[in-house]
């Protein structure tokens, strides 16, 4: 199965809102299988926590738990919970010809919040 980033986010984004233990609701526009997979790699790399998963026919992620994000998962998703960041950062990537990676969407997305950042602290000097 291919790695899907839009498909990562959006799986932080539901887990962070999710306020409880109950098991992890579907993702619209993705099968469980997709999104069951998603939550493996996510765990393997240290961005959730707590997963786990049983096998059904030919589908091993038929019914899966996740709990919550990882201190990773939490600074991993305040890089790209903005809408016009994602989107810039995604671009960029494509235009550039960058791979599709955590740290290359985290770098990239890092950059352009230190650029708002920046412009933001010297509009406030530039006041006073």
């Amino acid at each position: 199965m291919k790695r899907d980033m839009e498909l990562v986010r959006k799986i932080l984004i539901k887990l962070e809102e999710k306020d409880d233990q109950s098991p992890f609701l579907p993702i619209e526009g993705y099968s469980n299988e997709e999104t069951g997979y998603h939550c493996s790699i996510m765990y393997d790399y240290g961005l959730v926590q707590n997963f786990s998963t049983t096998a059904g026919g030919n589908n091993p992620y038929c019914v899966f738990y996740v709990s919550e994000l990882s201190w990773k998962g939490h600074d991993f998703l305040d890089k790209v919970r903005d809408d016009g960041t994602w989107k810039r950062t995604l671009s960029t990537i494509k235009e550039k010809g960058l791979d599709m990676s955590i740290k290359t969407i985290g770098t990239i997305a890092t950059a352009f919040i230190t650029a708002a950042t920046e412009g933001a602290v010297n509009a406030i000097i530039n006041k006073k």
